[in-house]
């Protein structure tokens, strides 16, 4: 056995490929990372026909052991990927609800956003200041999958608690852009933006 489909346990030729059953690939960081897991990269035969007997009768993956994780996330992170740069982002007025809003629309993730100040009272687009001004940039939001973030970000970039990390720049004429950023990063941001307070 070569590997086992992260989604439903059947046998594939090859851990990267479109599940012979399911008919189910694995796109995002997340499931290839599980997907190299359930392959003969990370465990034998053996233990890959008790994953796909797990994955089958209890319909969800295996704890990974920390090695295996780390393995199959060098792996990962060795494919072929596109820089990372800031992305625009259109968005509509409940974006900019700083307090936070929640989504009646389906399934939410939790973003911690630092770099951009709140809007004003009538709602207008905040100045930029920047992460040592007076005014603090970090805030936390519910973002509505699909709309505000797509699902892939939210598989891919979230860490183990389901949330995710972005530092917003002001970019002149471009306005206000964004990009993804580690917790770790996200953390010596807020250090950063607190000292210049």
């Amino acid at each position: 056995m070569n590997a086992a489909c992260f989604a439903c346990g059947r046998e594939k030729p090859d851990a990267l490929v479109v599940c012979p059953g399911c008919e189910v690939k694995p796109v995002s960081d997340r499931d290839k990372i599980h997907s190299i897991c359930l392959s003969n990269a990370c465990f034998p035969s053996d233990k890959l026909l008790k994953a796909s007997r797990f994955i089958r009768e209890k319909r969800k993956l295996p704890k990974f052991g920390e090695k295996a994780i780390a393995k199959a996330t060098e792996f990962v992170a060795s494919l072929d990927k596109p820089e990372e740069n800031y992305t625009l982002m259109g968005v509509d007025d409940s974006f900019f609800d700083f307090d936070g809003f929640e989504s009646t629309k389906g399934e939410t993730v939790t973003v911690h956003s630092i770099g951009k100040p709140p809007a004003d009272p009538d709602g207008n687009e905040p100045e930029p200041i920047g992460l040592a001004g007076r005014a603090s940039t970090y805030h936390t939001l519910e973002w509505e999958l699909g709309k505000e973030i797509s699902f892939d970000d939210a598989d891919s970039r979230s860490d183990e608690n389901g949330e995710i990390y972005i530092q917003w720049t002001w970019r002149g004429e471009q306005g206000w852009i964004w990009k993804h950023v580690s917790k770790s990063q996200f953390e010596q941001l807020k250090m950063l933006e607190d000292l210049g307070q």
